[in-house]
């Protein structure tokens, strides 16, 4: 595994794409992500893809210092471009789909955004003609790039790949993920988001050779860490599901024999209802959802005779993993630290603060306001 140590904290030696080159050189064969738009790629090959983008995007003048436009959708190429542009040393705007097009020129404008990519049509979106608009009332945006095929005043990055236009690139672990919240955005450190995939993975133990399904976009810190960054650090293989078909993820389940299945909270009684909680048709059930306070509940279920958790994001800052009852009731989130230390600090930790009696979280799996 390539690392790059930047401080004496254990965890900055990590960055994403130093987790997929480990994964790469330890199983390459094994199917690392694939999605619903057909896309396979081994470990080895997404670290090639990766690898061969981020030269790419360094031929064309992107670099360090520079900030760039990610229209994330539950797509195979969302994670090339991702883990290529951090690999180039440049800071990443991950782009949620429900985003207005005023939203979208705002979050470009405040971060001074010099690029933006995106894959073709998804869900009756075309992100790269979105992009395009922006860019229109955007100053600072100087190119677009399409992530998958050819697109109309934009740059093809898969064919620009393909004909060897691309240089290796000088690199930095030092580049930031930023997620977009209203009217602003938070930058997270890639040791931060490594240290809540940590936390999580070993609450739901993710191994090697399992697999992970998820039906959340990879656009918001939680759909980030609980998705390809968990799959990354255990091993496991990534599949994408999305749009979102009750009858394709039932389908996806049977095939991938006994998976890990993450989803939003809200599906958790149809989840139920099909009996995809029975023993058997999963490894673990995650229901995901959004809380502004520690003390929001959380629905029950009937008939769980697998794992359960909750996962609660609050806002972009934090990603809280509890796990349930055997009676599939709710357990307060993060009431007790989690305990894993590296050099004596808790990855998160939930305190009470003297005097205003306040909740707030600790660790280094939190984003910091």
């Amino acid at each position: 595994m390539s690392l790059v140590e930047t401080t004496t904290d254990p965890l900055s030696r990590f960055s994403v794409s130093s987790l997929l080159e480990g994964c790469a050189g330890l199983r390459p064969d094994q199917c690392a992500i694939s999605d619903s738009g057909g896309i396979r790629l081994s470990f080895a090959e997404w670290h090639a893809a990766s690898r061969r983008m981020a030269g790419a995007m360094a031929s064309l003048g992107l670099g360090p210092g520079d900030c760039v436009l990610l229209f994330a959708t539950p797509r195979a190429s969302t994670l090339i471009g991702l883990v290529a542009a951090l690999r180039a040393g440049i800071d990443v705007a991950l782009v949620p789909s429900h985003l207005t097009g005023a939203e979208l020129r705002g979050y470009a404008a405040r971060l001074r955004a010099v690029a933006a990519f995106a894959g073709q049509a998804y869900d009756g979106l075309q992100p790269v003609d979105t992009m395009m608009e922006v860019a229109a009332g955007c100053e600072s945006l100087r190119l677009i790039g399409s992530l998958e095929g050819e697109a109309d005043g934009a740059v093809d990055l898969a064919s620009f790949v393909a004909e060897g236009h691309w240089i290796e690139p000088l690199g930095s672990c030092a580049a930031r993920v930023f997620t977009y919240v209203p009217g602003g955005a938070l930058r997270h450190l890639q040791r931060t988001l490594v240290a809540s995939a940590l936390d999580a993975v070993s609450r739901l133990r993710i191994g090697a050779g399992q697999t992970l399904i998820t039906t959340i976009a990879p656009s918001s810190f939680a759909g980030l860490v609980s998705g390809p960054l968990m799959a990354l650090l255990g091993g496991a293989t990534l599949r994408l599901h999305g749009p979102f078909s009750a009858a394709g993820l039932m389908e996806e389940i049977a095939a991938a024999g006994t998976p890990h299945l993450i989803i939003p909270r809200a599906l958790g009684d149809a989840v139920s209802d099909a009996r995809l909680p029975d023993a058997g048709r999963l490894a673990s059930l995650s229901l995901l959802h959004r809380a502004q306070r520690v003390d929001e509940s959380a629905l029950p279920l009937e008939r769980c005779h697998v794992p359960v958790f909750d996962l609660t994001a609050f806002g972009e800052t934090c990603l809280v993993v509890e796990a349930r009852n055997q009676d599939g009731s709710a357990l307060p989130p993060a009431m007790t630290p989690h305990m894993i230390e590296l050099d004596g600090r808790n990855i998160l930790a939930l305190r009470r603060g003297t005097g205003s009696g306040a909740l707030r979280f600790e660790g280094e799996a939190v984003t910091f306001l």
